[in-house]
């Protein structure tokens, strides 16, 4: 999983007052992953490419809906799939 300076860097934030979000969609990014794929490689570069790409579209559209879903896009599905396939191989 990314760290709380990992995730601002990556959306840009160099300021304090959303750190308690970023940490909340840090741990719902965790979440999503271990839904879609089980327990899986948190040191795995592919599930903090997709947390950082959850936490950025979560963050962008907060004002929207809380609850509402992840746009799950292509990419977003292609390394899920690639999590669950690593995950099957290890078993």
């Amino acid at each position: 999983m990314p760290t709380l300076e990992e995730v601002k860097a990556y959306l840009k934030i160099d300021y304090d007052d959303d750190d308690a979000l970023l940490r909340a969609l840090i741990r719902a990014a965790d979440e999503y992953i271990r839904g879609a794929v089980g327990e899986y490689d948190v040191k795995s570069e592919q599930a903090k490419l997709i947390a950082l790409q959850y936490i950025k579209e979560q963050y962008i559209n907060r004002e929207y809906s809380a609850k509402a879903a992840p746009n799950v896009s292509r990419m977003f599905r292609s390394v899920i799939l690639q999590l669950q396939t690593e995950r099957g191989t290890k078993e």
